[in-house]
């Protein structure tokens, strides 16, 4: 038994040899190799080196008469590393330096008869490699390259940004856009690790910040031609602090690199912060007061008029107001003859509605979708505009249909409203009257009280329309063009605006794609379908029954008879409720996707 277990044991030793140290005929191979190649990189170096254990023929393959390989008439090729390493081989045939330059193994692995397994940290043994050929001031004196000779281990070697014998061709536009994307994201999965954050003293903010900039949400959409990556501003190895002379984010080098996309910009636009921490440090206070602000006006706008809505649709369904409505707009003519319909609105009115809700919607499925760039959908959204250049232009041109068709609504509203006739849509005593009897309904019941041509809550959807254009339209014009910009203020109020605008642009469509449509579609006298703005026209007996006032003063003025017509034509209705359709489904989507994206 002994003897068998000594046999085995001297089996396996030899066995062990036979691999360590090779065959005779291996053993015999290698001394006449280097019977010529007698200098210590091929004989002692070479036994300590991580091949040392092969012989020269694993590698050296014979390729012919020996006696013509000594006279030197068949010189042996380059050797096949992929022998062996098959799976480099096959990533180091995408590599930029095979496919440009045509680099083989032993240009960068030249000390392959020496190297020891471990001579040093490989991350600095990269970093010689490569920038044997690369300047290494460009990474070894600035930032990652500095802070790994100082014995930081985490710190970025070359082969953590750049990979390793995989290395991308980017070439042309289109290959920029790549690297610039793939560099990005490289720089986000180390700038966003926590662990590393508390291990090296630095913030995780800044990714997510730089995610809430028009740069980040470009880019996070896949499209990253409409957005600066990180390299754009830090100058792709030069990441050190503004406050070192040599950093890519002094103020020369910094405006420098703003003007590649904007060419007209001024030192004002340095100011600007491209990592932006709306509920942090002091430099963003700004942002912070402007988000505030404009979160306690929609708020507080929203809640008003959500409660209001629902206690009015509440007291409407109690008092059986619907079924009313229905039979109030069947009524007959008045005596005396009449049409039993009454114009409320013109062809004018009726084109300015469809051009504001056409640039509302426009608006907000090229807007929204940058806001929740993280969402699913919004890449999808952006991908059907034929991405983010399109998607702002259509942007920018419906912001003008929007504020033209505004601006002569609202004019022929407040300026010439006597001339058209009719009250004044602006918020008068009468509303406050008309708020306080609507209140007494709502807690007595009953029927509800009459009202005049405009009601209080439609003046509140022309007051929103008003202010949301207002402050919509300037901050939207402070990022038209950034550069344009610069010359007239410094580039923090840049975030302030871009905030301000996201925000405003949130709580205005909340209030359209719920309160509106309510009040168009909700209310008894609307329900199921409000198309009076599409056919310029309602019943007369709605308007007898909720705007008791309003028929009154047409009556006393003699001008009903003026607006009473017949009813309209069917491609009219049929038109009307096709684009009622379409406005309240496409306006729940919105919603719904708003919504959503909000809460998760």
């Amino acid at each position: 038994m002994a003897s068998c277990l000594t046999r085995r044991l001297f089996a396996a030793a030899a066995a062990l040899c036979f691999v360590l140290w090779g065959t005779p005929e291996a053993v015999a191979a290698d001394e006449r190799c280097q019977s010529c190649h007698r200098q210590g990189e091929y004989v002692e170096a070479f036994r300590s080196c991580a091949h040392g254990s092969l012989s020269c023929t694993a590698c050296h393959v014979s390729q012919g008469d020996l006696e013509t390989h000594i006279a030197g008439r068949d010189r042996r090729g380059p050797t096949d590393c992929g022998r062996c390493h098959r799976d480099v081989a096959l990533r180091y045939r995408r590599d930029v330096h095979y496919l440009k330059f045509n680099l083989l193994c032993r240009d960068c692995h030249y000390d392959i008869h020496t190297a020891p397994p471990r001579k040093k940290d490989p991350k600095e043994t990269l970093t010689d490699r490569c920038t044997a050929c690369h300047a290494a001031e460009d990474y070894a004196l600035s930032g990652h390259g500095r802070a790994l000779r100082e014995g930081k281990g985490d710190a970025a070697s070359c082969a953590d940004c750049h990979g390793l014998h995989n290395i991308p061709l980017y070439e042309g536009l289109s290959g920029r856009d790549a690297a610039r994307a793939a560099y990005t994201r490289r720089c986000q999965a180390c700038h966003g690790d926590a662990r590393l954050a508390r291990r090296h003293d630095f913030s995780t903010g800044t990714v997510a910040a730089y995610a809430e900039t028009y740069h980040g949400k470009a880019l996070n959409l896949g499209y990253p031609r409409r957005g600066a990556g990180c390299a754009d501003c830090h100058d792709g190895h030069n990441i050190l602090p503004p406050g070192d002379p040599a950093s890519a984010l002094g103020p020369e080098r910094l405006l420098k690199a703003c003007r590649r996309c904007h060419d007209n910009a001024r030192f004002a636009i340095l100011s600007y912060r491209p990592h932006p921490d709306p509920d942090g440090g002091k430099g963003d206070a700004y942002i912070r007061a402007g988000r505030r602000a404009v979160g306690a006006v929609g708020t507080g706008v929203l809640a008003f008029f959500w409660l209001h809505g629902l206690i009015f649709w509440y007291r409407s369904v109690k008092e059986g107001l619907y079924g009313k409505a229905r039979a109030a707009a069947l009524l007959p003519p008045p005596p005396g003859g009449g049409e039993a319909w009454v114009r409320r609105f013109g062809p004018l009115a009726i084109s300015l509605h469809l051009a504001l809700m056409g640039s509302f919607f426009a608006l907000a499925l090229t807007g929204f979708p940058l806001r929740y760039a993280e969402a699913a959908w919004a890449k999808a959204v952006m991908d059907a505009w034929g991405g983010a250049y399109r998607a702002a232009l259509v942007h920018r041109a419906a912001a003008v249909v929007l504020v033209i068709a505004g601006v002569v609504a609202l004019t022929r509203l407040f300026l010439l409203r006597r001339r058209l006739g009719g009250p004044s849509p602006l918020p008068g005593r009468g509303d406050l009257d008309d708020l306080t009897a609507v209140s007494r309904w709502f807690v007595r019941g009953g029927d509800p009280p009459a009202f005049g041509r405009w009601t209080y809550w439609e003046k509140g959807d022309i007051l929103v329309a008003a202010g949301g254009l207002l402050f919509l339209g300037i901050t939207g014009l402070v990022l038209w063009s950034p550069g344009t910009t610069s010359l007239l203020m410094p580039g923090h109020l840049m975030n302030v605006a871009a905030f301000c605008h996201s925000d405003g642009a949130f709580y205005v469509s909340l209030y359209f794609l719920t309160v509106h449509l309510f009040h168009a579609h909700g209310l008894p006298f609307g329900f199921p379908l409000g198309t009076a703005v599409f056919t310029g026209r309602h019943p007369l007996g709605v308007l007898r029954a909720y705007r008791g006032r309003e028929y009154e003063r047409l009556r006393a003025e003699g001008l009903l008879p003026g607006l009473t017509v017949g009813p309209a034509g069917f491609k009219t209705r049929a038109a009307a409720v096709l684009l009622s359709l379409l406005g309240i489904h496409l306006g729940l989507v919105i919603l719904a996707l708003l919504i959503w994206s909000s809460l998760f």
